[in-house]
C-alpha cells in the first residue's frame, strides 16, 4: 500500500458495499474476506483493494457461490498451495453453476410468457365451447381453409398461434 492510498472505516465500505457492518464482521470471522489492517485504536481500516476485493466477493455471494468457496477464493484459509489455479477452477465450477441456472429460468421464463400470451389471448377472444356428454371442447376458428383439431394442454391456444397462419 502506498502513502497515497485512501483508507477507509467499516461504515463507509458497508454504505459503499450496501452490506451492514455486521456483515462485514461476520464475513471476517468466517474466513470469507481477509482481516483488515487496524489503526491504534483497533478500528479496521480498509484500503481501496481491499473495498473491490469485497465488491467483487458481494458479486460471488449475490450469485450463489457458497461462503467456503469464496472464503477458499480469497485464500483466507492460507491453505493453497497454488492460489491462481484454485481461483480458476473455482470461478469455472462457478460459471457453470450460473449457466446451469439461467438454463433452468430460461426454461421456466418461456412457461411463464406462454401462459400470459394464453391467458391473454383468452382475455381478448372469447372462447368457444362444444358441450359433449362426456366432456367440453373450447374451440377457436381462424383463417379459412380445413378444420385442424390441435390438443392444446398445457400450452393453451397462444402456442398454436404460427399454425394458424
Amino acid at each position: 500500500m502506498s502513502e497515497a492510498d485512501e483508507l477507509f472505516g467499516i461504515a463507509e465500505v458497508s454504505a459503499a458495499i450496501g452490506l451492514e457492518p455486521d456483515t462485514l464482521r461476520y464475513f471476517e470471522r468466517q474466513g470469507v474476506v481477509p482481516s483488515p489492517r487496524r489503526d491504534g485504536a483497533g478500528r479496521r481500516q480498509y484500503a481501496t483493494a481491499d473495498v473491490e476485493l469485497i465488491r467483487m466477493l458481494v458479486h460471488l455471494r449475490e450469485t450463489g457461490m457458497p461462503l467456503a468457496d469464496i472464503a477458499q477464493f480469497t485464500g483466507a484459509d492460507g491453505k493453497a498451495a497454488d492460489p491462481a489455479r484454485l481461483r480458476v477452477e473455482l470461478l469455472t465450477a462457478h460459471r457453470r453453476r450460473i449457466h446451469d441456472r439461467r438454463e433452468e429460468l430460461d426454461r421456466a421464463l418461456d412457461v411463464i410468457s406462454r401462459k400470459i400470451a394464453d391467458f391473454s389471448d383468452r382475455m381478448t377472444s372469447p372462447e368457444d365451447l362444444l358441450e359433449r356428454p362426456d366432456c367440453t371442447i373450447a374451440y377457436g376458428v381462424q383463417g379459412e381453409g380445413p378444420l385442424l383439431f390441435l390438443v392444446g394442454a398445457p400450452v393453451g391456444r397462444a402456442g398454436f398461434a404460427a399454425l394458424a397462419l
